[in-house]
């Protein structure tokens, strides 16, 4: 993702929650991808670019978080 994502601005972060591995509850908003981008025309790209496209069978539907929500670690859109 930091590969795909960086080809339409710099990375600050990526985060992918995992699954759990001990036994425990998966971790909520399991199956998305967080990036922050460095400014808002390189998440924009990358919006543009990813919305609509296949990966790993799925199809990709990116959109954008509110500053305060991501924050929070609250991926919920």
């Amino acid at each position: 993702m930091t590969e795909e994502c960086g080809r339409h601005g710099k990375c600050v972060a990526v985060i992918i929650p995992r699954p759990a591995t001990d036994g425990g509850a998966d971790p909520p908003h399991l199956g998305k991808v967080v990036i922050e981008f460095g400014d808002a025309n390189g998440a924009m790209r990358a919006r543009n670019a990813l919305h609509g496209r296949k990966f790993d069978g799925r199809v990709v539907e990116a959109s954008f978080l509110p500053e305060h929500k991501y924050t929070e670690g609250d991926y919920s859109t």
